[in-house]
């Protein structure tokens, strides 16, 4: 169906005549440190804003015995929230469209090193276009999206005809276990709309996480017996090299399948030291990035190290190398056939 360019411009006026109240309520959930475990505030924040908008509301605990029992679930710990998860519930005068849900998460993850900041992480500093604080884009901006989407319709005399979902969760960062508690309560939708950050595009499909810890012990000696003892460090550089091969090779079965085709690579790897434990205990997980590594291993190749200065995350270690995207696409198509044909580079 399309819209009528009429209805459309005033549904823009009514957007653009609220954007100021909308950066002003961003910035206030970005001034709210709400780390995981530490939502409550701003989850109750959120309740009380849907609720003045006379929406019906809804909010719940986590059923850890429902979400262990399903397929979906994530594992429950010591650190796992226990912040409500809020909905606030649109209920149309004529039940004639299709029901949406619009979700949003607001834990986020640890603002890190302070002294890596121009400003407080939780400042919410407006610099002309942009705003700075940890949440910011994911994905506070977007949960706010949420809520004055449908003030802009309010203020033009219309609502959506269908039934709409508003739901507030909590564990996005971590498990997913917030979300999949909404559907174990019985929230279901013709479609749902997650706004996050994703460069103005539809995402229809988004690799998981799989976090893991493996302990390396080593053997202490005295520093002038070193040879007769282990290195824990060393013995988890070994691993994490062997962890290594295994993303390429998951990175080139999810390139040649639908919908990650002409995409970055899926998969990729990403460790840590766990600094408050004993030394050489590390995790990893898989996480999605967009600029490929390929294993140049071999010694005739040039070898060296470089980082997404754009994320600041790490992307190669010694031994692969980090190119650009036309010229690694090229590298990893022949690199794929020559592993499914058993040889090497």
């Amino acid at each position: 169906m399309t819209l009528d360019s009429n209805l459309r411009d005033r549904i823009i006026k009514s957007v653009v005549d609220g954007f100021d109240d909308q950066v002003a309520f961003t910035q206030k959930l970005v001034q709210m440190p709400s780390l995981r475990g530490r939502e409550h505030a701003i989850q109750d924040l959120l309740f009380n804003e849907l609720r003045s908008r006379d929406y019906a509301m809804d909010r719940f605990a986590m059923d850890r015995a429902a979400i262990e029992a399903h397929p979906g679930g994530s594992k429950f710990t010591k650190d796992h929230s226990d912040a409500p998860i809020v909905v606030g519930i649109h209920r149309p005068r004529d039940e004639t469209g299709r029901s949406l849900i619009l979700q949003s998460h607001l834990d986020v993850v640890p603002e890190g090193l302070h002294d890596m900041w121009n400003d407080p992480p939780f400042s919410g500093r407006i610099d002309g276009d942009w705003m700075y604080g940890r949440g910011a884009g994911d994905m506070k901006a977007g949960a706010a999206a949420n809520i004055f989407a449908l003030d802009a319709l309010r203020r033009i005399g219309l609502q959506p005809a269908a039934t709409v979902y508003v739901q507030s969760v909590v564990e996005e960062e971590s498990t997913g276990n917030g979300a999949l508690q909404t559907y174990l309560e019985g929230y279901t939708a013709d479609a749902v709309l997650i706004p996050e950050p994703e460069d103005e595009m539809l995402v229809r499909a988004n690799t998981g996480v799989l976090w893991f810890q493996i302990q390396v012990r080593g053997v202490p000696v005295h520093v002038r017996e070193m040879g007769e003892g282990a290195n824990a460090i060393d013995g988890a550089t070994r691993i994490i090299a062997a962890l290594r091969e295994i993303e390429i090779r998951l990175e080139c079965g999810k390139r040649r399948a639908s919908p990650f085709r002409g995409r970055g690579a899926p998969d990729q790897l990403e460790h840590r030291q766990d600094r408050g434990r004993r030394l050489g205990l590390f995790c990893a997980k898989l996480v999605q990035h967009r600029l490929p590594c390929i294993d140049l291993s071999r010694p005739d190749r040039r070898r060296r190290s470089t980082a997404d200065h754009r994320s600041g995350r790490r992307l190669c270690a010694e031994g692969q190398l980090s190119v650009q995207q036309s010229a690694a696409r090229r590298l990893q198509r022949l690199f794929c056939r020559r592993l499914r044909a058993g040889t090497g580079l």
